[in-house]
């Protein structure tokens, strides 16, 4: 938690310009490849926000990074934008698991887009999620596309997106639907992307 003070003669960094300026640089650090004239802008945009629109003397970090994405859109860096909500959140993850041996495996965390019980469409799911493949592809360009892409929450998702009353039957078929999904889009990104190989596509649900 960020504790801010409005004052007029402030330091060349506040504190809360301080912290998402450091949280930049811990997410930029290897998966997001951001202008770093660009991120005491951004940092310094956020802070004026918060001062003047928000009612509070104090933001966290997950909605500092809402904020900075936002900012990042509203000038027109879209991808940059989604690629650091993503990996800021944690909604894409590194991970080392034994099934995967020596492969490079990143999770996505499909709960953080699927939307409430009765309301979620899904054509806004999947679109959503090619989308954030499409911000995700490069860290896979290290090894040629050789690695995997496991999914977590793909089984719950399933279920909002259909709602309580679904049938078991059904819900299976929505979860094989995701996954087929993914691995066409991987397969077209290996195309796009000139890589050897393509991310295999894991469900965690089942492997775990």
């Amino acid at each position: 938690m960020i504790y801010y003070k409005d004052d007029a003669c402030q330091p060349k960094d506040s504190k809360i310009v301080a912290h998402i300026k450091g949280e930049f640089m811990d997410v930029c650090d290897t998966e997001l490849l951001v202008d770093p004239g660009n991120i005491d802008e951004i940092a310094r945009a956020v802070e004026i926000f918060i001062s003047d629109e928000l009612d509070c003397m104090c933001v966290n970090s997950d909605e500092l990074i809402m904020l900075a994405s936002k900012a990042m859109a509203s000038v027109g860096d879209k991808h940059a934008a989604r690629r650091f909500l993503l990996f800021g959140s944690g909604m894409i993850r590194p991970s080392e698991w034994e099934v995967t041996i020596e492969d490079s495996m990143w999770i996505l965390d499909l709960k953080q887009i699927t939307l409430g019980d009765n309301i979620a469409l899904e054509l806004t799911f999947f679109n959503a999620l090619s989308l954030l493949l499409d911000s995700i592809a490069d860290v896979w360009d290290e090894t040629d596309g050789e690695g995997v892409l496991a999914l977590s929450h793909v089984c719950s998702s399933a279920s909002a997106l259909m709602g309580n009353s679904s049938r078991t039957k059904e819900r299976a078929f929505l979860v094989n639907e995701i996954m087929a999904m993914c691995e066409l889009k991987m397969g077209q990104l290996a195309v796009k992307r000139g890589w050897s190989y393509a991310p295999r596509i894991m469900n965690l649900d089942i492997n775990a």
